[in-house]
């Protein structure tokens, strides 16, 4: 895919997250479906808060701000981007432990509309990124900026489909 249809990609995702908001009730979206299950309220809070930090990141490198590197990408990694989906199992690393919170519909909103903000910002400067600027994910290794937006694209799927899970958990409730 090229980098303008993964920023499309990205930008539709996240505005499934917008429109699907207005289809919780406030006690549906903070309610756990069952016990250990994140919430819709706690996913919204990780993918706003997992993509921000994304976008922070491919900004630095799209910027020439991040680490020269021109090592390519572990191979394991190389087939995530290829494929476009996470392996199953993965825990959530340490280090976004704190943004599994539960959030308001609202809050939500504005989450979202600050990482479509910020994903223009990305898109402008995507044309002249290096390659070779990468910053560091926590479980993926290095990344350039495009491979921060393909990823992001990825794990905004994903977490949809985690929604969906949730919303037929609730329903058999």
């Amino acid at each position: 895919m090229s980098i303008t249809n993964n920023y499309l990609s990205l930008k539709k995702a996240m505005q499934q997250y917008q429109a699907r908001l207005v289809d919780f009730t406030d006690e549906e979206f903070v309610k756990n479906p069952v016990e250990g299950a994140w919430s819709n309220a706690e996913v919204y809070a990780h993918i706003t808060s997992a993509n921000l930090l994304s976008l922070r990141a491919a900004i630095k490198a799209a910027q020439g701000k991040a680490e020269e590197i021109a090592a390519r990408v572990d191979w394991r990694v190389a087939v995530i981007l290829f494929l476009g989906r996470l392996p199953r199992g993965r825990k959530l690393p340490k280090s976004l432990a704190d943004t599994i919170v539960k959030i308001t519909k609202e809050e939500a909103a504005e989450r979202i509309q600050k990482v479509l903000e910020t994903l223009d910002e990305l898109y402008v400067l995507l044309p002249e990124a290096s390659s070779t600027q990468k910053a560091k994910h926590p479980r993926l290794g290095y990344l350039n900026a495009a491979q921060w937006l393909r990823f992001m694209e990825i794990h905004s799927f994903h977490h949809l489909k985690q929604l969906d899970r949730i919303k037929l958990a609730l329903i058999a409730k």
